[in-house]
């Protein structure tokens, strides 16, 4: 039995003293770890991803329910004084975020750095094609080409260099390799129609994409979001 199929009704049994498990105190705990046996359905979603349904504004959510919602799924939770249809999932007096995206561990842990997994990665959770190379993707990576990099040197401050082979003093920089800004290492083309949908703001809509490949790209590496 895994972390994610869990029945807390037995643990919480289980966890008490053997000289503790008579019926008054085994119905007290069952009664505290019956919210736990509830929220089952999340346990499993964490580990086999979600099969709930995209929102509609015009359904009118009840206790218990989930809904896939801008690729988060949520829980509606017990309130109901003043909610009604139409009232979206991110609003958290009425809603419990419960993935961060409807895709379980499972295939999550297969996701790598590797440019054909981040593509498949990127294009299973913004929902759109994936393709098997030399068809390219919706969301599709190209490298950048990074070779003629600048040789900094200096304690603190990074834009300072004394390099070079015949000259006493000899500062050498690329302008175009700044270090404050720098170019990307890669390329994340996005369909403009999937990165209008994301967000209202041009910056939202790259932090959204940026906030995925981030999680998942090797530490250092920059990643920069183009549309086409």
């Amino acid at each position: 039995m895994s972390k994610y199929s869990c029945d807390f009704k037995i643990t919480s049994i289980e966890l008490l003293p053997t000289h503790k498990r008579v019926n008054n105190i085994n119905k007290v705990m069952y009664s505290l770890v019956a919210p736990l046996n509830e929220l089952e359905t999340v346990f499993t979603y964490l580990r086999e991803g979600s099969a709930a349904g995209n929102y509609s504004g015009a359904t009118t959510y009840t206790f218990g329910q989930f809904v896939n919602y801008q690729r988060r799924v949520y829980y509606k939770n017990e309130v109901t004084d003043g909610y009604s249809s139409g009232i979206t999932p991110n609003t958290v007096k009425y809603f419990v975020p419960v993935l961060e995206y409807s895709i379980g561990l499972d295939e999550r842990i297969r996701f790598s750095p590797q440019k054909i997994m981040l593509e498949y990665a990127l294009n299973r959770i913004f929902e759109t094609t994936f393709n098997q190379p030399p068809v390219l993707s919706d969301i599709y990576i190209t490298n950048e080409n990074t070779e003629d990099d600048a040789f900094l040197v200096g304690q603190l401050d990074t834009d300072t260099a004394t390099v070079s082979q015949t000259d006493e003093r000899y500062d050498w920089a690329v302008t175009e390799l700044d270090p404050d800004t720098g170019l990307p290492d890669f390329l994340v083309h996005v369909p403009v129609a999937v990165w209008t949908a994301l967000a209202a703001t041009p910056t939202e809509r790259d932090n959204i994409i940026l906030s995925v490949v981030n999680k998942i790209k090797l530490f250092g590496y920059k990643a920069e979001v183009i549309t086409y």
